[in-house]
């Protein structure tokens, strides 16, 4: 059993849905895959877009291959992805990115220049002391295991719904599943890489020319409503904004936030098929 296991079922692929108006690039967050953009690729799709979800390198059945991937690695898979899209000359483009992947697509619209620019708990930041002295912390330390930094209670329902966010195939009653969790480690580095996403997504975003949808989670325990709130006055006039009562997965159809999500996000993808 390893944790890489987790992420065997094919809904973790990349994979296209066919529409016959605009064409939307989505991108998932960390350590996701393209299963949480399903919902959301679906709705788009239902409207008319040809949707088509990545994988960035070093993620779902490849996570244990992550510490040979990172920052560039990511971007060049976006932007490929991107500019494969454009090429075909259908309009409009749109790139929309999770947490993570939301500061991913900030940094490629400033490359790409798609008509619309939809990003979910845009990653910038993690508001922790420590987060300004990674690069000094990475020197010393050089991987972690997330899951052993405090005791993991396998049965609590909050513990369980939390990981289930990052790992929704994963059985954790099944005691192979529990040891493989406990054993993954995370190279330290790897933050160093989410860390330069974020600050690339703040020092871009006033390069930003298209329309963009800012939606954040009140209560998110990673994406901050303030570090977003932060980020919002660098797209100018640009953007629009909503607050959303959830906490950082704003993309699952059975949280109560979803259809408010939905509505919000379907809105403003009608505006640019006009």
């Amino acid at each position: 059993m390893t944790f890489a296991s987790a992420f065997k079922d094919p809904k973790h692929h990349a994979f296209t849905l066919t529409g016959t108006k605009g064409v939307a690039l989505l991108v998932h967050g960390f350590p996701g895959s393209p299963a949480e953009m399903r919902p959301l690729a679906e709705a788009l799709n239902k409207q008319g877009w040809t949707v088509r979800v990545i994988l960035l390198p070093g993620f779902g059945a490849e996570i244990e291959k992550l510490p040979r991937r990172g920052y560039t690695d990511w971007m060049a898979a976006v932007g490929q992805a991107l500019l494969e899209m454009k090429v075909r000359g259908t309009r409009p483009l749109l790139v929309v990115g999770h947490s993570m992947g939301g500061a991913l697509a900030i940094n490629a619209a400033t490359q790409i220049k798609p008509e619309g620019l939809i990003v979910y708990s845009p990653f910038t930041r993690l508001d922790h002391p420590l987060w300004r002295l990674l690069p000094l912390i990475s020197t010393v330390v050089k991987s972690f295991n997330p899951f052993t930094l405090t005791k993991i209670d396998f049965d609590d329902p909050q513990t369980r719904a939390g990981m289930h966010e990052f790992m929704p195939d994963a059985n954790l009653d099944d005691p192979a599943v529990r040891a493989a969790i406990l054993k993954f480690k995370l190279p330290t580095s790897v933050l160093l890489h989410i860390r330069k996403a974020g600050m690339m997504a703040v020092e871009s975003a006033p390069e930003v020319k298209c329309q963009t949808l800012i939606v954040q989670g009140t209560r998110d325990p990673l994406v901050s409503a303030q570090s977003t709130k932060e980020l919002l006055p660098r797209f100018g006039n640009r953007a629009v904004y909503h607050e959303v009562d959830a906490e950082h997965n704003l993309l699952d159809p059975a949280l109560p936030a979803w259809q408010q999500v939905e509505r919000i996000t379907l809105e403003f993808t009608a505006m640019l098929l006009r």
